[in-house]
This record gives C-alpha cells, sequence and structure tokens, in this order.
C-alpha cells in the first residue's frame, strides 16, 4: 500500500504551526493531500526535486521576510521568479550540451530542411 498515511501529528513542517493553531489540522491534511497527488503523477526523484525546491523558497522567503520584510506575495513572486529564472538557466545549458554532443547546431537543422525543401 503506496498511500501516505492521513496522520493528524504528522506535521506539514509550514513554518508558524503550533498546538494552538486551529488551521493547523486543516493545513496538515491538506499538504498531506498534495504530497499524496504528487506520488500519484510523479516518479519519486520528482516528487523528492518538488518537495526540495519548495522547501527551499519556504527557507528563503522567510529569510527574506526575517531580514528585509515587505509584503509577502512579493517577495513569495520573486523567489519563485529566481526558481524559474535558474531552471531555464540549466534547461539551456542541458540544451546546449545536447546539441553539442549531436554536433549540431540550429542553423544546420534548418538549412538541412531548407535543402529538403528545394529538392
Amino acid at each position: 500500500d503506496d498511500e501516505l498515511p492521513n496522520d493528524p501529528n504528522l506535521r506539514s513542517d509550514i513554518e508558524g504551526t503550533s498546538s494552538e493553531d486551529a488551521d493547523t489540522p486543516h493545513m496538515d491534511s491538506e499538504y498531506q493531500a498534495i504530497v499524496a497527488s504528487l506520488h500519484e503523477k510523479h516518479t519519486p526523484e520528482e516528487v523528492d526535486a518538488i518537495l526540495a525546491t519548495v522547501d527551499r523558497e519556504r527557507e528563503e522567503v522567510i529569510r527574506i521576510m526575517e531580514t528585509k520584510g515587505g509584503d509577502l506575495d512579493d517577495v513569495v513572486k520573486a523567489v519563485r521568479r529566481k526558481t524559474y529564472e535558474e531552471k531555464d538557466r540549466v534547461m539551456a545549458e542541458i540544451e546546449k550540451e545536447m546539441m553539442g554532443q549531436k554536433g549540431i547546431t540550429e542553423g544546420e537543422i534548418v538549412s538541412s530542411y531548407e535543402d529538403e525543401k528545394k529538392s
């Protein structure tokens, strides 16, 4: 049975939750539902990467809010944008590496297509 336990004592590790917080059980069950959904649609490695990204972003948001303050929505948006920029940079490097391994450039792909059209 691969289902995660629906244990109210299993915390989502969301900053600021406490036993006095009335929303904590709801947040924890929502977190568990989200993680269960991730496990249904992704490999264990993908789930680990997603959760690690969420945890890193959460820690960065907390750090920024504690040191600089600001509007929470703006801080979250900036941290998420930084994540997407890093993802795009990594994907571009991978694409560049793959093109290099094949010994092809985009220009060669287009020019060979143009050559085929002329024939």
